[in-house]
């Protein structure tokens, strides 16, 4: 698919003249042509005989297990919680967790991504920048939060202004101001721990609040019902914030980093020239799945429809987190090759994240498919008729594995506000398919079918983009 038009260098050449290089280059160039099968087996060999495979794989590897042991950990949660309030309350509980992750994006302001790629090119050469910059993010992370959660409050009743009988999910939706405050917090903190290639103690935090959450969560739902719920969720990322400051805390000391609160300032140019653009895509992302869930929840049956979508969707979640591991591990190592101009490894690395991450996504998706039914039936009584929209939501999660590489070499390659429009044209497309679907009366089907549509025209465009981004930046 990355076929971005970049020469080979290095394996097939020799110690020679420029020009010989250069004849070399071209042939080499034409060969890859006419076999890409042979070039996707050399970029294989190549990466895996790296050291940089063996810190990707130990990244991946820890983030696996623990990140398997959480979505386990909260799929068997949300499974008991819809036990226990039922296909309407869950539904509510969904729609109120949709409006938060909404605006957790905006909330945190592109701090996690930000901090990812500046902490990766600059630990090893500007000690005190990053000290700033890990300053910076955990500063602008709690300001941007608490401003973002007293506008949700304000905003709370004009959620469900068009739902029926939903007036009472106000109190509840503002009580959910402290998880999104919390979830915005820990995104941040994630983002500097990746950016450390910290993937063990990332590990560890993911697995330790997700599995750690798990009695909170239901027994707030035994005893408090959808309120109860709420706070038994929060408690799970507010676990998660105390072991994410611990590893960031050793990280720094490890590296020989401080702290730098009082110059912190000094960082203020990266807000816009990456943290606005980011946080105006994931914003552009989050926003429109919120207003997705409301134009569902406003047709007949809407909140039964908007609690089986988001069960298929928790499931494909789930099931395809292997990928989603696969990218987070990927974005470290592209902005260190970028910040080294060294373009072949940086190629290298993305065409073997595709390939990782194609194969991780159709297998699981596809014995999960075979599941499916099953897997609706685990949620109760209502769930049993979202075994069609799972399986297409699989499908979509094949294409977003892809898209999600798209997005960090994106992000690796400074080209934030592109990423910006690329995700706006993704969500005017999907919010366009969900209104046709819902006027059709397709319920969480169309939903999943609108979401399939927009992520293909999203990859192509994506792909367009970065492959003639590489190709400039060759002819430079």
């Amino acid at each position: 698919m990355f076929g971005f038009g970049l020469n080979q260098r290095g394996a097939e050449t020799t110690v020679g003249s420029n020009s010989s290089r250069k004849i070399n280059d071209v042939e080499a160039s034409k060969n890859v042509a006419k076999t890409p099968l042979k070039s996707w087996r050399r970029v294989g060999r190549r990466f895996l005989s790296s050291r940089w495979a063996s810190r990707f794989a130990d990244g991946f590897i820890w983030l696996t297990v623990a990140s398997i042991a959480a979505r386990v950990g909260a799929l068997i949660s949300m499974v008991l919680v819809a036990r226990i309030l039922g296909n309407v309350v869950y539904g509510e509980f969904c729609l109120i967790r949709s409006a938060v992750n909404g605006f957790v994006v905006l909330a945190s302001f592109g701090m996690g991504r930000t901090a990812t790629k500046y902490v990766a090119e600059l630990a090893a050469t500007d000690k005190a920048r990053v000290g700033r910059i890990v300053a910076l993010n955990y500063v602008f992370s709690f300001i941007s939060s608490v401003v973002v959660a007293v506008f949700f409050c304000l905003l709370a009743p004009t959620f469900y202004s068009e739902i029926p009988n939903a007036s009472r999910l106000v109190s509840q939706t503002r009580l959910s101001s402290i998880l999104l405050i919390l979830s915005a917090v820990v995104s941040a903190q994630a983002g500097v721990m990746s950016g450390f290639k910290a993937f063990r103690g990332l590990a560890v935090a993911t697995a330790a609040s997700g599995l750690g959450s798990i009695p909170f969560f239901v027994l707030g739902a035994r005893w408090g019902g959808l309120t109860g719920a709420v706070l038994g969720f929060a408690s799970g990322a507010f676990l998660n914030y105390l072991i994410n400051g611990c590893f960031i805390y050793f990280q720094l000391k490890k590296f020989g980093i401080r702290y730098r609160f009082d110059e912190f300032w000094e960082e203020r140019s990266i807000l816009w020239n990456f943290c606005l653009p980011q946080t105006l895509t994931s914003v552009t992302t989050g926003m429109a799945g919120t207003v997705a869930s409301i134009i569902l929840a406003s047709q007949d049956n809407g909140i039964a429809e908007v609690a089986i979508f988001e069960s298929a969707r928790q499931i494909q979640t789930s099931v395809l987190y292997l990928p989603n591991i696969a990218t987070q591990a990927l974005l470290p190592t592209l902005a260190e090759f970028n910040a080294l101009k060294d373009r072949r490894r940086y190629l290298n690395v993305l065409k073997c994240n595709v390939l990782l991450n194609v194969v991780l996504a159709v297998v699981t998706a596809a014995a999960a498919s075979v599941l499916a039914p099953w897997a609706m039936r685990a949620f109760g009584e209502g769930f049993e008729g979202g075994a069609s929209t799972l399986i297409l939501l699989l499908g979509v999660g094949v294409i977003l594995s892809v898209c999600n590489v798209c997005a960090s070499a994106l992000t690796s390659l400074g080209a934030v506000w592109n990423a910006f429009f690329l995700n706006a044209i993704w969500g005017t497309v999907f919010l366009l398919g969900v209104w046709r679907a819902t006027n059709a009366g397709a319920g969480a089907f169309g939903v999943a079918v609108a979401s399939l549509i927009a992520y293909c025209v999203y990859l192509v465009c994506c792909v367009g983009f970065i492959r003639r981004r590489l190709r400039d930046r060759t002819q430079e």
